[in-house]
């Protein structure tokens, strides 16, 4: 890991958006957020994808594809599930609702 702080936002290899929640590295923060997503805004839960170092628990919101992304160096990062603009909007719009849920514990 680098001292650096992370960016806001970047791009994965795919040229998705990803928009960082937290850099609480406690995984725990990636099922709280994933309870938000399924109980509140009514999610479904498609797949999930578990290695050593990382997670992807991939969901279907308003027929948006978007996946939660927990990495053991840099915390909680939401992704969107395609690269388009419709899909990127909705995800700038979940991120703030996202990390205050987060930060209220």
């Amino acid at each position: 890991m680098t001292d650096e702080p992370l960016a806001p936002e970047q791009r994965d290899h795919q040229g998705r958006l990803m928009l960082h929640l937290s850099p609480s590295t406690d995984r725990y923060f990636l099922r709280r957020t994933g309870e938000k997503l399924e109980l509140e805004l009514g999610a479904e839960a498609k797949d999930r994808f578990t290695s050593p170092s990382d997670v992807f628990w991939d969901y279907v919101v308003r027929d948006q594809g978007l996946s939660l992304y927990w990495e053991r160096e840099s915390g909680l990062w939401l992704v969107a599930g395609d690269a388009s603009d419709e899909n990127e909007a909705q995800l700038r719009s979940l991120a703030p609702r996202l990390r205050q849920h987060l930060s209220d514990g």
